[in-house]
């Protein structure tokens, strides 16, 4: 059978569709309920397909006005008693193994999944699915805490990480703090990373390290613009005597001297690469050309090439302590799912992959 994909916006009859050839199906053949495998997100959209699915089917068994009587009829070319009798004996055979009905979430197809293969997983046959993940985080979080009085080393951090919060303006809970970083740890771009050993004091260091040698080629940068800043001054020349007047190009290095890290114009881009039409013939910057040419596509240069650096550094330094955090939270997490014997379902995809 050929896969056939329904790729449309919400609201537009996906429902309608699906259950159109779920129904289809088993009225073609009554007994390919068992095996067909209806996957949706939610538990809500579950019980809608369900819901269509048994309404249509009990509308045809029924001889009431159906939607799809007229296609069903069309695409298998069968007349009307046909496909109300066989929508009849769908009914009944789903009715009476309803356990084959299979329609139900991704979550819980995982779940199923996942018990039929205990024991060739090494899991043990009592372990509990935590559905909701709100419940394991509160208990780690509080966990989390509980070790700051005798972890020195986690008092310190999230001291620091409470500081920065309140120098940002939010909350300073500490416990409201790691509860809003903990989403993170159930998704799974983020497991292999967090999974990995990590010294807070090394993570410190190698934050710190490129910090520096961020602030040194920022501080570079805009001694550039200094310069520029400094070669009109002493002629006599501002911006506004180049090509644009107050709105010229030239003002890039005001912006650069002033330790603002933005990224050049187009225009600026382009007279960085010529002494062409920087100004008038008789502008008094004339003269200046030859000299700020260099420099502004040195700093154009510049910028290109140690700007992802540079934001890499500042995000490092930003998010560095609630990374360590997270990390600390992920491992109180797995480690009260084993000490409870718990598996959160989240992580049943990583298990099976």
């Amino acid at each position: 059978m050929r896969a056939k994909i329904l790729n449309a916006s919400a609201g537009s009859g996906k429902t309608y569709q699906l259950a159109y050839k779920y129904v289809h199906d088993v009225v073609e053949n009554p007994l390919l309920y068992r095996h067909i495998l209806a996957v949706t997100f939610t538990n809500k959209a579950t019980e809608e397909m369900k819901s269509r699915i048994l309404g249509e089917i009990h509308a045809l068994a029924s001889g009431a006005p159906s939607n799809y009587l007229q296609s069903l009829m069309e695409e298998l070319s069968l007349d009307e008693q046909t496909v109300r009798g066989r929508a009849k004996e769908a009914r009944s055979r789903i009715l009476h193994d309803y356990s084959r009905f299979t329609v139900l979430t991704i979550d819980t197809f995982f779940q199923r999944i996942l018990r039929a293969f205990l024991q060739e997983l090494g899991l043990d046959l009592n372990y509990n699915i935590e559905i909701e993940t709100s419940s394991i985080l509160t208990k780690s979080a509080d966990a989390l805490i509980e070790r700051i009085r005798t972890d020195k080393e986690l008092q310190q951090w999230l001291t620091a990480f409470v500081e920065e919060r309140i120098e940002e303006g939010k909350r300073w809970d500490v416990r409201d703090g790691i509860l809003s970083l903990g989403g993170e740890i159930f998704k799974e771009s983020n497991r292999s990373t967090l999974a990995m050993e990590r010294s807070k004091t090394e993570l410190g260091k190698i934050v710190g390290k490129a910090a520096g040698e961020a602030k040194a080629g920022k501080k570079a940068f805009q001694e550039l613009g200094v310069k520029a800043i400094g070669i009109m001054r002493s002629a006599g020349v501002s911006p506004a005597d180049f090509s644009g007047k107050s709105r010229s190009f030239a003002n890039y290095f005001t912006t650069v001297a002033n330790g603002e890290v933005k990224a050049p114009t187009a225009t600026v881009r382009k007279m960085s690469q010529t002494t062409e039409g920087w100004c008038t013939k008789d502008s008094p910057a004339r003269p200046l050309v030859a000299q700020l040419q260099p420099l502004l596509k040195e700093i154009c240069d510049r910028y290109d090439r140690e700007v992802r650096f540079w934001n890499t550094a500042d995000l490092m330094r930003e998010n560095y302590r609630s990374f360590a955090l997270l990390h600390d939270l992920y491992l109180t997490v797995q480690q009260m799912c084993s000490e409870q014997n718990v598996m959160m379902l989240s992580e049943t995809k990583n298990i099976l992959s």
